[in-house]
């Protein structure tokens, strides 16, 4: 596969997942469809890709679950937020951890406003 097939597969997957993330945050139900569509689990795989712009932008997607309600438990329970938290206190041992540590901390602030929110 060229490099331009390549980036205009990238662009349509990521344009999908944008979708699949604004219309989750709507109800439980649109969250359990996307789920189910299996979207969102390739969504939180990106996290472990070793592309760190691929990381990036899953975060900043998952970023926008986090800041409702149904999304930041869904982050919950499928260990999403645990996950980023190991990866924080493991940053040291990564040498590309720096680029991604502003999108991982604007992450984390958001899951902790909507945690004190929910308190």
């Amino acid at each position: 596969m060229c490099v331009c097939a390549r980036v205009r597969a990238y662009i349509e997957v990521e344009s999908c997942l944008q979708v699949v993330t604004a219309v989750a945050v709507h109800s439980d139900a649109a969250l359990q469809a996307a789920h189910d569509s299996g979207l969102l689990p390739a969504l939180i795989a990106e996290l472990d890709n070793s592309d760190i712009l691929l990381q990036m932008n899953a975060l900043e997607l998952l970023t926008k679950l986090a800041v409702f309600e149904n999304g930041l438990q869904y982050l919950r329970q499928h260990g999403v937020v645990t996950a980023l938290a190991n990866r924080m206190t493991a940053l040291s041992e990564d040498p590309l951890a720096s680029l991604s540590l502003p999108g991982k901390l604007l992450h984390t602030a958001h899951v902790c406003v909507c945690v004190c929110l929910a308190s």
